[in-house]
Formats: C-alpha cells, sequence, structure tokens
C-alpha cells in the first residue's frame, strides 16, 4: 500500500481553473449551468460511461486515423480499478494514466424523456507518466467543437500539468517507498505533421498554435511513434514536442536545449510499455524505422534543440538521410576492406582523449565506436554547473540535486589541475580557459594552507619552528622529500639492486627510529592526511618504490589551480571536437567519424572469424543486449571496474596472469567529497581564516582534507574522505543515527575558530545554505576515486624498472589496448595522466593497423 495518495484535483486549483472557465463561457453567453461545472480523474473516479462518451464523442472525431490514437480498451485496461488489480509485471512497470475531464452536470433531477441527464463533456485532457523514463507525455488534447477557442484548454492543462507531477511522486512512493530526489525530468506532447492527412493542412497549423498558446515548444529529435500495439505499425507524421513553460514563468530547459538520451529514454520506455519490459532492448532494433534510427541520434547528438518560434517542421527525414547514408558509406568502405573500427571501451578522460586523438591522425576510414556505460561521458570528471550551464554535461537528476549550490560549479569527482607544462595546461592556454591558482605549498602567506591538529590550526608553510607541533609538521614534510633517495639510483642507472618494498608507515618508522611513540604517531599522522589521502590511500596501503617513482618522475611543479568550470571546459572540449569530426564527416570532407554509445555497459570481450577476411574480430557484448564488433579496442574503464569482474575477457583475449596479478596488487580505493555552502554573515562571520586559506589537513578526522573557495557572499567548503576514513564514516552513521552533515558540520565547528579561539559560525548549532555527500563507489562503472601508489606493486625485484603498471598497460595480442590513469607507467593518478594514457593507446592502435597493413603486403 503507497503511503502517497494520488489526489490530481486538488480543490485549491481546480476552483481557480474553474473560476476562470465561468469567466470564460460567461463571456460568451452560452446556456450552461456554469455553477455546476467540474473536473473529474478518470484514475481517481472511474466511470465507464464517461470514458467511454468521451472516446466517441471527441477521440474519434478529431483523431480519426487509427495508427495514431490509442484504443479504447487500452484505456479501459489502464483505468479500470478491476483491470488495474489484476496487472502484471508488464503492467505495472508500465505508465500510470490519467484523463482529466471537464464536465457540465445538469441542474438536479433535470430528466430528457424520462431520463437523468448525463454531464455535458466540454474538454478532456489524457497523459501518462512513464516510469522508467521519468517522464511524463500529454497524449491528447481535445475541446468539445461548439466551445474551441474560448481558453477552456488554458485552464484545464495546468491540473493535467500538476497531475503528471503528482504521478512521479506516486510511482517513486510505490517503488521505492520514499519522495522523489528529483522533479520529473520532461513532459512531452506530440502532435502531427502538416502532411499527416487526418485533418486540413490550415486546422493542424491551428493546433499547432494552440499547443504553442499552451507552453508547449517544438524539439528537433527525428521522432517516431512506436507502435501503439503489437499489430500496429510506428507512425512518422508526428512531431514531439516539449513543455518549456511553468507556471513560475521558469523554463523547464533554460538553455533551450534537451538531452538526447531524456528523450531515447522515453521512445525506449513507450516501446516497452507495448512490447513488454521481459524484452531486452535487441527486440527493438529489429524495426530499424523507429528505435534504431533514434538510439543513433542520441549517441551521435548529445542534445537537441527547441524550437522557440512557429511554424514546427519535421526534421525527421533529414536524419533519416544522414543515417542512411552513414550506414551505406561505412559498409561499401567494411565491404572494400579499407574500413576498420575501433572500440574504445568508458567515455572518460583516456576514452576520449583515444578517440579525438585516433580519428585526427588516421590516414584511412575509420569508425570510433566510444562506448560508455553511464548516460554522460567524463567519467570521474562530473562536475554540475549551477550558474552558467551551457556546457553541462551531467544528468538532469545531478544538476537538479546541486542547485542549491548556485553559482559555484560543483565538482563531484576530479577537482584540480597540477602543476604546469602538462598537455592540460596546455589546453588550458591554449584555448583561454580561466584558472586560478591555489594552495601554493611554496607560498610565503602563512594562512594558505592550515594544519588542523588537536583542536588548533597550524600552519604549513611556515619554516619556523614555533612550538612542537610546528616541529613536527616540518619533519613530516622532510621525511617525505627523503622519498626521493629510495629510487633516484633505479631511475638514473641500468642494472642496480631494486630496493626492498615497504608501507609509507614503515619508512616513517625507520625514519624516526629511536624517538617517542608520540612522536612518531604525530608524524605518521601527519603524513597519512598529507601525503597519503592525497594519494587516495593510507600510510599502511602506500607503497614507497611506487610512491619513489611517481615523484621522481613528476616533471609538473608543485602546483595547482583549479579552472572556473573544474575541468568542466575540457570535456566540452572533448564534446565540440567530437562534433566537429562528425560534421566533417558528414559533409565528405573526411572519412572518419565517432559514434558515442551511451548506456550500453560492456560485460564480455570475446572474440569470432571474419568470413570475410580471414581473420577474427573483437566481439564486445553489452549489458544492454547489443553487440559490437571492431577490429580493435582501447579498454579505458577504471581499475576498479577491472578489479569487480563486470567485464569477463573470454577466449583468446582472456587476462594473462601477469596482468591479473596488477589488477590485484594495484589499489583503488573508495572515497567521498562533502559539498557544503556556508553564507556570509548568515552561517558565518568574515575573518582572515576563511579569507585566506584554501586549505585544511586535518590528520586523524574523518575528513582528512577541507578545501575552500569564497565570493562576496559565500564560502564553497569540499571535505575529502577517502580510503578507511570513508567505512568509518559509513560506520558512524549506521551506528549513531546521524547523517553526515552532521559529522562534517561538527567537525567545520571545531575548526573554525579565529585566532582568539572564537567560533565562526553564527549559531551555537551550525547552519548552512545547502549540504550534500557524493560517495563514488554507488556508481559501479566507476567504484572509487582513483589508483594509488600500492605496496608490492612497484619495481618488479629482478633488476627491472618494469612495474604492474607496465602490466597493465600491456595490450592482448596487439589487438586490445589499455588506458587511464592506472596504465600510466610514468605520472602518478591525474587528469593529465589519464590524457596522456589515451593518446599513448591511440597511438599504438594506428601503428599496429599500419603494422598489419605491412605483414600483408609482404
Amino acid at each position: 500500500m503507497s503511503a502517497f495518495d494520488y489526489h490530481p484535483t486538488n480543490p485549491e486549483r481546480v476552483l481557480s481553473a474553474v473560476a476562470i472557465l465561468q469567466r470564460k463561457l460567461s463571456a460568451f453567453g452560452n446556456d450552461l449551468a456554469l455553477e455546476s461545472l467540474r473536473v473529474q480523474s478518470m484514475r481517481n473516479r472511474y466511470s465507464l460511461d464517461l470514458l467511454t462518451r468521451f472516446y466517441n464523442e471527441q477521440m474519434l472525431p478529431h483523431f480519426p486515423l487509427e495508427d495514431e490514437r490509442d484504443e479504447l480498451d487500452d484505456w479501459i485496461y489502464c483505468l479500470d480499478p478491476t483491470e488495474i488489480a489484476t496487472h502484471d509485471r508488464d503492467a505495472e512497470n508500465g505508465p500510470l494514466m490519467d484523463i482529466l475531464l471537464l464536465l457540465c452536470d445538469p441542474h438536479c433531477n433535470s430528466e430528457d424523456n424520462g431520463r437523468v441527464k448525463q454531464p455535458f463533456i466540454l474538454a478532456g485532457v489524457a497523459f501518462e507518466y512513464y516510469q522508467h523514463a521519468e517522464i511524463g507525455l500529454v497524449s491528447y488534447v481535445t475541446t468539445n467543437s461548439s466551445f474551441r477557442r474560448m481558453g477552456i484548454m488554458k485552464a484545464l492543462h495546468p491540473l493535467a500539468i500538476d497531475a503528471l507531477e503528482e504521478l512521479h511522486r506516486l510511482s517513486h512512493y510505490e517503488r521505492f517507498g520514499r519522495e522523489p530526489v528529483c522533479n520529473i525530468k520532461a513532459i512531452l506532447a506530440e502532435t502531427n505533421t502538416v502532411d499527416a492527412g487526418d485533418a486540413s493542412q490550415e486546422d493542424i497549423k491551428q493546433r499547432h498554435r494552440s499547443l504553442f498558446a499552451l507552453g508547449y515548444r517544438l524539439v528537433e529529435f527525428p521522432y517516431i511513434q512506436p507502435p501503439l500495439g503489437t499489430n500496429m505499425k510506428t507512425f512518422d507524421d508526428v512531431m514531439l514536442l516539449v513543455y518549456q513553460e511553468r507556471d513560475d514563468s521558469k523554463l523547464w530547459f533554460p538553455e533551450w536545449r534537451v538531452s538526447s538520451s531524456i528523450l531515447f529514454d522515453f521512445v525506449s520506455d513507450f516501446a516497452m510499455s507495448v512490447f513488454g519490459y521481459d524484452n531486452d532492448s535487441a527486440t527493438f532494433s529489429l524495426d530499424l524505422g523507429f528505435w534504431t534510427f533514434q538510439k543513433w541520434f542520441m549517441q551521435t547528438f548529445s542534445s537537441a534543440a527547441i524550437s522557440q518560434k512557429l511554424p514546427w517542421c519535421t526534421i525527421t527525414p533529414k536524419y533519416k538521410k544522414m543515417y542512411y547514408d552513414i550506414q551505406e558509406k561505412f559498409h561499401s568502405h567494411r565491404d572494400d576492406g579499407s574500413h576498420k573500427v575501433v572500440a574504445v571501451i568508458g567515455a572518460g578522460v583516456a576514452g576520449l582523449a583515444a578517440s579525438v586523438k585516433m580519428a585526427k591522425n588516421a590516414t584511412f576510414p575509420l569508425l570510433v565506436q566510444l562506448i560508455e556505460a553511464n548516460d554522460c561521458i567524463g567519467g570521474r570528471v562530473r562536475t554540475v554547473l549551477t550558474k552558467d550551464k551551457s556546457g553541462q554535461y551531467v544528468n538532469e537528476k545531478l544538476a537538479q540535486r546541486y542547485e542549491a549550490f548556485s553559482p559555484w560549479a560543483v565538482p563531484l569527482g576530479a577537482e584540480f589541475v597540477h602543476g604546469v607544462g602538462s598537455p592540460v595546461n596546455q589546453l588550458i592556454e591554449g584555448h583561454g580557459w580561466q584558472a586560478k591558482e591555489t594552495f601554493d605549498f611554496s607560498s610565503d602567506d602563512p594562512d594558505c594552507v592550515q594544519v588542523f591538529l588537536n583542536g588548533k590550526c597550524y600552519s604549513f608553510c611556515s619554516g619556523l619552528s614555533q612550538d612542537k607541533l610546528t616541529s613536527l609538521i616540518n619533519e613530516a614534510k622532510q621525511i617525505w622529500a627523503n622519498i626521493f633517495d629510495i629510487g633516484g639510483d633505479v631511475i638514473e642507472n641500468e642494472h642496480l639492486h631494486i630496493p626492498d618494498d615497504m608501507c609509507l608507515s614503515q619508512f616513517v618508522e625507520l625514519q624516526m627510529k629511536g624517538r617517542s611513540h608520540e612522536d612518531k604517531a604525530t608524524v605518521t599522522s601527519l603524513i597519512d592526511a598529507i601525503f597519503a589521502k592525497t594519494a587516495g590511500t593510507s600510510t599502511t596501503c602506500f607503497g614507497m618504490n611506487e610512491g619513489s617513482r611517481e615523484e621522481l618522475n613528476w616533471d609538473y611543479e608543485d602546483c595547482n589551480f583549479r579552472t572556473n568550470s573544474c575541468f568542466a571546459e575540457l570535456i566540452e572540449y572533448f564534446r565540440g571536437e567530437i562534433d566537429r569530426i562528425n560534421k566533417s564527416y558528414e559533409a565528405g570532407v573526411c572519412e572518419v567519424m565517432i559514434q558515442v554509445i551511451m548506456k550500453s555497459p560492456i560485460v564480455r570481450v570475446d572474440s569470432e572469424l571474419d568470413s570475410t577476411t580471414g581473420g577474427r574480430n573483437i566481439i564486445l557484448s553489452g549489458r544492454d543486449g547489443n553487440n559490437y564488433s571492431a577490429h580493435k579496442a582501447i579498454v579505458a574503464v577504471p581499475l576498479a571496474v577491472l578489479k569487480s569482474g563486470i567485464i569477463e575477457f573470454s577466449g583468446i583475449y582472456s587476462l594473462p596472469d601477469d596482468k591479473i596479478r596488477a589488477i590485484e596488487k594495484i589499489n583503488m580505493f573508495s572515497g567521498m567529497k562533502a559539498h557544503v555552502l556556508l553564507r556570509k554573515g548568515v552561517d558565518i562571520n568574515d575573518s582572515l581564516l576563511l579569507d585566506r586559506t584554501d586549505l585544511f589537513f586535518c590528520p586523524g578526522e574523518i575528513f582528512s582534507q577541507v578545501w575552500l573557495q569564497r565570493n562576496d557572499a559565500t564560502c564553497f567548503v569540499t571535505g575529502f574522505v577517502v580510503a578507511e576514513d570513508r567505512e568509518r564514516l559509513l560506520s558512524l552513521i549506521h551506528e549513531g543515527g546521524k547523517d553526515a552533515r552532521y559529522f562534517f558540520m561538527s567537525q567545520l565547528h571545531r575548526m573554525f575558530r579565529d585566532k582568539e579561539g572564537n567560533i565562526l559560525f553564527r549559531e551555537t548549532e551550525p547552519t548552512c545554505a545547502a549540504f550534500d555527500l557524493y560517495d563514488w563507489s554507488d556508481d559501479i562503472f566507476v567504484g572509487g576515486i582513483y589508483s594509488s601508489p600500492s605496496l608490492g606493486a612497484g619495481w618488479r625485484q629482478l633488476n627491472s624498472k618494469e612495474t604492474c603498471r607496465h602490466d597493465l598497460k600491456a595490450p592482448l595480442h596487439s589487438t586490445i589496448y589499455f588506458a587511464g590513469e592506472h596504465t600510466n607507467t610514468k605520472v602518478c593518478a591525474t587528469v593529465q595522466s589519464a590524457l596522456d594514457s589515451g593518446v599513448i593507446a591511440a597511438k599504438d592502435v594506428l601503428q599496429s593497423f599500419s603494422k598489419d597493413s605491412n605483414l600483408m603486403t609482404r
């Protein structure tokens, strides 16, 4: 039983709408009993007689084409309570339907030839809520012919919009037992093209004007209506509309673009409501008329524009021609053997970089299939834009979740550009992206970086040992600097004995031999928060050989930057490059294309014999039922995905022992980021500490690092939780009944004190404008933060400079290549190391094609 009651005919809204209708109808001098106007929901107060009359009186005359009109029996099945009680699993998964009827009851005891008069049906709105897509569809809007152009629907329609929001809530309560986190994603409608043939062109244009007046706008998506029944055909002469104008005068999609994945989710849910939710997506691919074609659009174009003006013209024929031209062109290349296909698994920074690099450098016809498991590209670079949303690439649910943090860009994953001179720095400078330096460790400003220890803040950058704890901070920095002594000889010389590996806590123990237990514990705690947690690990898991290798290979200086949009610019750059490459292909300028395939998790990698060439092709199997055939592949998924075994490598592509060992040895721990927005003068007082400090290291605390940004009105604070601290936080939440907000705010309450010890929060109980905790482990296709220097994964003990990273990077049969920050054999886990790895993998793939060609011509 749902804890939520569906009441679409909210008395206040209905009374308001009825009052408007009464005034409108009175102005036209009709003879209806206006005091008896009412709105009735067929879902709440089902009436077979009213439903049948509405269908016969208004649906049949206004929608004469059978292929575009629902059957009355289907409506009865969806609305009759006795039918609903018999619904099977498919029906329960299907759309929730309702019809609002505007009725005028006859005078009391009024009879017609001895029979009680029936209510007069002035108008009706039929609508459905698609539960999986979380999208509403206003299916039919119709007014009695005698009462058209009186503004009746302008008053009735908002009630239908409210009812769809109610169905959205009802669905979440019944399926999950709670309120939905986000609003309904979109409300759509359909309308026929002027060539549909169900009415004159002028009448259809009038429909368009009426829908435009209600707030609908044409979305430039090549829509083909799925069959309305298993024995019916698709309907092509129809266009998809999106509802833009809310009651609060805000636009539903302020950027006048809607994500293609939202629209495709609706098409898929619509199709499954007809064919069954147990059928996999392959069922729909049998009909190239609608599902595969619209999926291609979604994979090729990340969003669809919303037209702001009339007239409305269908764009479906344009994209159909483009689609079939592309199919024909690639098939012709496949037949003559010149066309190559490379599949890239994972659309994070490494996968994006690899795809774009191959497309730009290929000297032969090439199709790059960039296959992503999630519904947005970027991988662990996932930033929510709350102000200028033109570069927004995350899904609507995340975008809505962080709206309260405006105007700040909220980086859920990678946030900082480390060093200078890297490929990322070059892109920043080359494109003029705004970036600001933050927490400079070499700064003379003693407040820039602070260490919060034993209830007090100490300067990290001060070289003066003012007290014992400051001396221990400086000692911790010196011990870390000694890491260079471990591997210097290995890097610089060819044949040397590889030092025995040890964890970071053991290294600290050796460096502080003979010192007190208390001093050792304090320095270890400092090094854990400052260095180990930065690397995404702990002192007991940090491997010194790997750590030394990474430090010795770092050529980018010790400075840190944050772009204005926290790497959203980088993802937008790759999106732009992909669009440019594909437009060049469409224009016939090049023979290379990148097809971006979303929401298709790869679960198996195998091979099959190519009957044409006699060679073997890679076969990638998706969880969604789709299979992909390619000549080469780049696996650019996070290390945690390889660890989880989500992807099965089979047959000749079974993973060798060295690679399996490397996957096991190299760590990638889980992590969280807590974000809080504090208002100056409301939540906190102004102070030099909050105005000048960019970073707090917090040894022994759950949130081991705290980062600050500020403007004139707010302070945006991020807390970083990683490895065992994440498990500690989850345990406290589970055992103590307190949430993450409580623990983070409590830590800030202890930290944020001025030099006199005064608390900077305005209230005894700290307040904030917004809070959210993002856990990377919630995304099974990411599984954690980033790989870390791991014990036993460094230089091999056989006097070899190679490490487990080399094993991770090694290709399989010169056919399947690996990319991602965890495969970078030089640079530690950063955005630039991921980008570098993608570029290297792309070069290796192109070179392997060249070698294959040379072998064939010998």
